[in-house]
C-alpha cells in the first residue's frame, strides 16, 4: 500500500462481506482479492469484478471496464438453493461455469445474454467470501444472484497480488477494492 499512498484512501472494516454486499446493492462495481489465488478455468469469487445483476447497464460498465466487445456475456454467481427459481435446462451445481442454463427471470438483465441464456456459477459452501457475499447481498435485495467476472485486463492473467489489483484499480472505473478486511 505504500508505493499507492498518495492515491488511494484505505481502511479496515470489521465485515468487508456485508459492506461489499451493501456497496452492490447501491450499484457500485466493486474488485474483490480474498486469500490464495482460486485454480480453474473462471473467476470464482477470491478474484473477481462483482457487479449488481438487476441494472442492465452494468453489463456495458464492465464490458468497458475490461476493455471488451460490448456485446461479451457476464457469468451469474447464485447460491445454489435458488438455482431453479431463476435457471433451468441444466445442471443444478455448476460451481465452475462450464454448463449454459435459460434464464427464467427478467430481474437479472445484466447476466443474461441475448438468447435468454447464462453460464451460470453455484456456490454452496458457506465458508466461501463469495457465498458470504452472495448471502448479504439476498438479505439487502432479495435477490441470491451477482454478476462475477474475473478481476484482470484484457489479455492479462487473473491479478495474483494486492499489487496487481491496485495496478489495475486505479487505471479503471471500478468504485471499490477489497482487499481481505481492507476497503480500498
Amino acid at each position: 500500500l505504500y508505493k499507492y499512498r498518495n492515491r488511494i484512501i484505505y481502511k479496515k472494516v470489521k465485515n468487508p462481506y456485508r459492506d461489499i454486499a451493501k456497496n452492490l446493492s447501491n450499484n457500485k462495481i466493486v474488485a474483490v482479492i480474498f486469500g490464495k489465488s482460486e485454480v480453474g478455468p473462471r473467476a470464482l469469487g477470491s478474484r473477481s469484478i462483482l457487479a449488481d445483476p438487476r441494472k442492465k447497464g452494468n453489463w456495458l460498465k464492465v464490458n468497458r471496464i475490461k476493455k471488451r466487445e460490448y456485446w461479451r456475456p457476464f457469468a451469474p454467481v447464485i447460491i445454489e438453493k435458488y438455482f431453479h427459481k431463476y435457471f433451468c435446462d441444466s445442471p443444478k451445481r455448476t460451481p465452475f461455469m462450464l454448463f449454459t442454463s435459460r434464464v427464467k427471470s427478467k430481474l437479472i438483465p445484466a447476466v443474461t445474454h441475448v438468447d435468454r441464456t447464462s453460464r451460470v456459477q453455484t456456490v454452496n459452501d458457506k465458508k466461501l467470501p463469495i457465498y458470504k457475499i452472495l448471502n448479504f447481498f439476498h438479505k439487502f435485495t432479495n435477490l441470491p444472484i451477482l454478476m462475477n467476472t474475473s478481476f484482470n485486463g484484457p489479455g492479462e492473467p487473473i491479478v495474483e497480488s494486492l499489487n496487481d489489483g491496485l495496478s489495475f484499480f486505479l487505471k479503471s472505473d471500478i468504485s471499490i477494492l477489497y482487499f481481505n478486511n481492507f476497503e480500498i
